[in-house]
C-alpha cells in the first residue's frame, strides 16, 4: 500500500497549440503516485499525435480518451473528472504548465 495519496492530473484538451508543453509539464512531475488523464475534445488528430509522441506505450501513468462528440470545456472537464481515481485532483488546462514540484508541494 502506498503511503502517499494518488493524485490525478486531468487535462481537458482542445487546442493543440500549447498542449505539448502542458502534457510535458505533467509528465515531468517529481511526485510518483500520479495519474495523468487527457480528455481530447479536438476534432483533429493533433492532440492524440502529441500524446503518442510523449507518452510511453502502455504507460500506467498517463491515459488518453477522445470524446465521440464535442462536449465543450465544461463537459470535457467533467468527463476527465469522472475518469479520475485519485484522492486529489489537479486540473491542468491545455495552455498552462506546471512546475516540476507543483503536485509534490500540493499533495
Amino acid at each position: 500500500m502506498n503511503s502517499v495519496p494518488l493524485v490525478s492530473i486531468v487535462i481537458p484538451a482542445f487546442n493543440p497549440r500549447f498542449f505539448r508543453a502542458a502534457l510535458q509539464s505533467a509528465l515531468d512531475q517529481v511526485y510518483d503516485n500520479l495519474e495523468i488523464i487527457v480528455c481530447d475534445d479536438c476534432r483533429s488528430d493533433e492532440i492524440k499525435a502529441i500524446f503518442d509522441e510523449l507518452v510511453v506505450p502502455d504507460s500506467d501513468r498517463a491515459r488518453y480518451m477522445r470524446n465521440p462528440q464535442r462536449l465543450g470545456f465544461q463537459g470535457n472537464l467533467l468527463k476527465g473528472l469522472e475518469q479520475a481515481s485519485g484522492e486529489y485532483i489537479k486540473f491542468l488546462c491545455d495552455d498552462d504548465r506546471l512546475y516540476n514540484y507543483c503536485v509534490a508541494y500540493q499533495a
